[in-house]
């Protein structure tokens, strides 16, 4: 398989978001509706008995609830921040938190028909900040080109904290630059299509099978691409087989 094919092979259920009693202000219902918009996720809302949560965000498959997270905590992890505090570093691993009702989006495939890039940076720094607390393992991460790790600051200072543990860190990408010093990292370069438009971050879990997590994307243009993320072992344990076997170390 390809990681194209990987994610082919995933579903796509009509799923909804609905925000239950809410008292926030129109700008958050709307920014929220923004954020799920590239995913092709339906966001509404409702009033229902008073004695109900206000501000509750629900996620649902059908008549199914997925997950519920309060909206403040949506907007505070992700709707009034941008990519920037990730690239500068302003948001360490420590603070990283991602509400349920993004990451039970999990292996779900986003179609890749708009621009949806600050969402998949949030959910790569959740399977790091879960590589961080897991504090071993192996962790997987390509960069599109290797000179990412020296442009973003951010970026450099996660995968050096990670690598002052325990954790076996892997980087893939284009060798357009060297590592930059101090990272204790493994290098697997290629300069194929593939390793030029992919996005992934994997962690196998450090032995534990409920710890393991992945994000796989590929760029379809400007900011846009398609993919999904995922905590099912099965599916981490083949993705991670599928890029060491197709990209060996280079050094």
């Amino acid at each position: 398989m390809t990681i194209g094919e990987f994610i082919d092979e995933v579903r796509s259920p009509d799923l909804t978001v609905t925000v239950l009693n809410r008292e926030s202000l129109r700008p958050v219902y709307d920014m929220l509706a923004q954020f799920f918009e590239p995913m092709s996720v339906t966001v509404r809302e409702a009033e229902i008995d008073v004695d109900a949560p206000t501000d509750a965000v629900v996620l649902h498959d059908g008549e199914r609830p997925l997950a519920v997270s309060p909206l403040e905590a949506v907007r505070d992890s992700v709707l009034v921040v941008n990519a920037d505090i990730y690239a500068t570093g302003a948001r360490p691993l420590d603070e990283v938190a991602t509400p349920e009702v993004i990451t039970e989006l999990g292996s779900v495939r986003i179609p890749g028909e708009r621009e949806n890039k600050f969402v998949l940076i949030q959910v790569s720094r959740h399977v790091e900040a879960m590589a961080w607390q897991a504090g071993g393992g192996e962790l997987h991460a390509s960069f599109q080109r290797l000179s990412r790790l020296t442009g973003e600051r951010g970026t450099r200072r996660v995968y050096r904290r990670l690598g002052e543990l325990p954790v076996d860190v892997h980087v893939y990408g284009v060798p357009d630059a060297e590592v930059p010093p101090g990272l204790d990292v493994t290098v697997h370069g290629g300069r194929g299509d593939e390793i030029r438009d992919a996005w992934f971050v994997l962690h196998d879990g450090a032995g534990n099978d409920g710890w393991k997590a992945g994000l796989v994307a590929e760029q379809v243009g400007g900011n846009t691409y398609r993919g999904f993320w995922t905590f099912d072992a099965e599916r981490v344990d083949a993705l991670i087989e599928y890029v060491t076997r197709t990209y060996p170390p280079t050094g």
